[in-house]
């Protein structure tokens, strides 16, 4: 398993929907007992605010934050996922683990929206499936049916 410092970040309490999980920010240059950088915090508030959105695990699931981009290079690189693609989080389903570029999630690429990076991880979980063609399209989907919702009608109109 990749070593390198690890913060829980404090304020889960108030994220009911993802609360049986821990969501917390790493990067290798964060020493222990130092407090988490602003923007992985924003990171990890704006996760938990999707995750909450999009279905995902009610428990038992550990959601890491990697805070700078240095870190996750290094991540990707111990993963062997150095292969010229953008990565933007990553999912370990045996493990039961999802790493999120914390720093794509604040300043995100053009067309890739944070709302769809954290929907095609949560997807992966769900689906519980590595097949990235299945996960993208339920990803989308859930970005969509998000973004428009459908409004139910409760009969027919007075107008």
């Amino acid at each position: 398993m990749l070593r390198f410092s690890t913060a829980l970040l404090l304020f889960m309490c108030s994220l009911s929907a993802v609360a049986q999980n821990e969501i917390s920010a790493s990067s290798l240059f964060l020493k222990p007992g130092e407090p988490v950088p602003q923007e992985c915090q924003q990171a990890a508030q704006l996760f938990a605010h999707l995750a909450a959105i999009y279905p995902h695990p009610k428990s038992g699931w550990h959601f890491v934050i990697v805070c700078d981009d240095n870190s996750w290079d290094a991540v990707m690189q111990k993963m062997g996922l150095v292969d010229g693609l953008t990565h933007y989080g990553e999912t370990e389903i045996d493990r039961r683990i999802t790493l999120f570029r914390g720093r794509k999630l604040i300043h995100p690429d053009t067309g890739v929206s944070p709302e769809f990076i954290v929907a095609h991880e949560l997807a992966h979980i769900m689906l519980h499936s590595r097949n990235e063609q299945i996960v993208d399209l339920t990803a989308r989907k859930w970005v969509e049916n998000f973004r428009n919702p459908i409004v139910q009608s409760k009969g027919p109109s007075n107008y």
